[in-house]
């Protein structure tokens, strides 16, 4: 077996990405040529494409408005783990 030093990257919070092999890689490459629903996104792609707030404009509001007042203290995000049974009772 032919031993490869591993590459990685370090992102700025300290997550640590491993990248793939050149063999990896390859293959990686090959599935995607093969499959018939994928493609490049490519320049055309790009001058086409939509963006969020034209295509669902009140969910980017919302979006916005959230993140504004999560900055500001007005809301909270909290989790909490709860039994099966009480889930299922409020997706009634």
């Amino acid at each position: 077996m032919n031993k490869q030093e591993i590459e990685t990257l370090i992102t700025a919070d300290g997550t640590k990405i491993v990248l793939p092999t050149l063999e990896e890689n390859e293959a990686i490459n090959a599935q995607i040529a093969a499959d018939p629903d994928d493609f490049e996104l490519d320049e055309e792609w790009f001058k086409n494409a939509k963006l969020t707030k034209e295509l669902f404009p009140e969910t980017y509001r919302w979006a916005i408005q959230r993140k504004a007042d999560l900055e500001a203290g007005r809301i909270q995000e909290v989790q909490i783990t709860l039994p099966a049974d009480v889930v299922a009772w409020f997706n009634v």
